[in-house]
């Protein structure tokens, strides 16, 4: 049995202890100094160093890629550096960087065989096609996809060039449109993994499999994704101008259909796939390069990397600060004192926003009322806020049946009957006195957004915005 021979990126910390240092193969660990393995600059010039140095090594007769972290392959490219991009030529500039370095891993005059353990997404997983062949580990934290469309972009460290020419355009717009995250036997199943093994002993099944890889040169891998392209339907679509046409068209239809060409993301990814599959790979490898630029200053991905950053903020417990998203000198306007309204109410005031509640019905905005007060009495009884803090969030809390204040609100959001009449009538009373700068937010559950604003004078200020009941939990 071949025993591994380590190499690590400068600056990672992480003791991997290597039995044979005179081994066969060389065992590249990714292990950071942080909880995850991200793939920021920095890191990517770490690892091109130790990749530029495995032609040196002598009696090489294998690269391993794995990562020390048990729950983490590698988490993705970094997320904030995509959000503050400023310059088109640096976004290129990092994606060609990429492009290269995994190509370097491809190019290798030994084979490289990555082990997946734990998340590998986004740019993990274009390290990973980097290799030549790829095994994953059974257990719960492996989740593996390109969840990039989310944050409007596509995978552009050559992720969507290899997908194709792996999978084929059908295969690369299943993983890359959906924004998969799936686990390791589903991954085998649809083409990205070579194999999988249980997590129990992984480490020692995983060498045993690489060794019966290599016994073979890959030839047993090479020959299983061959069988994944044949057949005449493959060939038809994939191999000729006419198929490639249709099956981008159908995806485009498809995209277009679900997101009302508001995400220019999935038709981006569909454009590089469709040009990959007929051009050779450096041509490809430039046009992804362009597009993902494109992508990054453009507005939709600012927004949804800020929407992402924020959850990530919240799922972590820390509360965002009310005063960097809603100004303290106006009010949200909520119309409308039902379980719905009443429960948005409770959640704004405790977040620091300041509401008026408002109803046509007295009877309606009393009960709302109480249901707010017994919410912020509940958490004072089970001792998560103080008397202090109790006055004070309620102190938050304004209401009436008259549209008092409503020149002067943030924004409005309705909690009103499901009825679209309504819901319109609604909109056309307060659209009259909305301020330039603030939204309309309709909480419908079943109606549509665009007949609710139909014709209406501030219809490009209305927006869908919906909670679960019960809102408070």
């Amino acid at each position: 049995m071949s025993q591994w021979k380590l190499i690590r990126a400068r600056g990672w910390d992480g003791a991997i202890p290597t039995e044979d240092p005179d081994g066969r193969w060389l065992h590249l660990i990714i292990d950071s100094d942080s909880s995850a393995n991200v793939l920021k600059r920095s890191v990517l010039e770490d690892l091109s160093d130790r990749i530029e140095e495995i032609p040196q090594q002598e009696g090489i007769e294998a690269v391993i890629v794995s990562s020390a972290k048990e729950s983490h392959f590698i988490a993705g490219a970094d997320v904030s550096s995509i959000g503050s991009a400023q310059d088109r030529d640096q976004v290129i500039d990092l994606c060609r960087m990429a492009q290269d370095l995994f190509g370097t891993l491809s190019n290798l005059q030994v084979p490289s065989i990555c082990v997946i353990r734990g998340t590998c997404l986004g740019g993990g997983l274009e390290l990973a096609l980097g290799c030549s062949a790829r095994i994953g580990v059974d257990c719960p934290p492996t989740r593996i996809g390109f969840p990039e469309v989310n944050l409007g972009i596509i995978p552009g460290f050559g992720g969507t060039v290899r997908t194709t020419q792996l999978l084929g355009l059908r295969g690369a717009f299943d993983w890359i449109l959906r924004a998969h995250r799936l686990p390791a036997p589903i991954a085998l199943r649809k083409g990205l993994l070579d194999a999988v093994v249980p997590v129990e002993g992984f480490r020692t099944l995983s060498l045993q499999l690489i060794e019966k890889m290599l016994e073979d040169d890959l030839r047993a891998v090479q020959a299983r994704r061959k069988k994944r392209r044949k057949g005449f339907v493959n060939s038809l679509l994939d191999g000729t101008g006419i198929g490639r046409a249709l099956t981008s068209r159908v995806a485009l239809k498809n995209v277009r259909h679900k997101t009302m060409g508001n995400m220019p993301a999935p038709e981006s990814a569909i454009a590089v796939a469709r040009f990959s599959a007929s051009h050779d790979a450096i041509s490809s490898f430039k046009k992804e390069a362009a597009e993902v630029a494109t992508l990054a200053l453009g507005p939709v991905c600012r927004h949804l990397v800020s929407i992402f950053q924020d959850s990530e903020v919240i799922r972590r417990g820390a509360p965002l600060d009310p005063q960097g998203v809603w100004p303290s000198n106006r009010n949200l306007l909520i119309l409308g004192a039902g379980i719905m309204g009443s429960g948005v109410a409770t959640v704004a005031i405790e977040k620091g926003i300041p509401v008026r509640l408002r109803d046509i019905s007295e009877d309606a905005l009393d009960s709302g009322l109480k249901a707010i007060g017994k919410a912020i009495a509940t958490k004072r009884k089970r001792n998560r806020i103080s008397d202090h803090q109790q006055s004070e969030i309620l102190s938050r809390l304004g209401h009436g049946t008259d549209l008092a204040g409503v020149s002067h609100c943030g924004g409005v959001l309705e909690a009103v009957v499901e009825r679209l009449d309504v819901k319109r009538a609604v909109l056309a009373e307060i659209g009259a006195h909305l301020p330039e700068d603030a939204i309309f937010a309709t909480n419908t559950s079943a109606l549509s957004v665009t007949a609710i604003q139909h014709d209406s004078p501030v219809a490009e200020r209305v927006v869908g915005l919906h909670f679960f009941n019960p809102v408070t939990r």
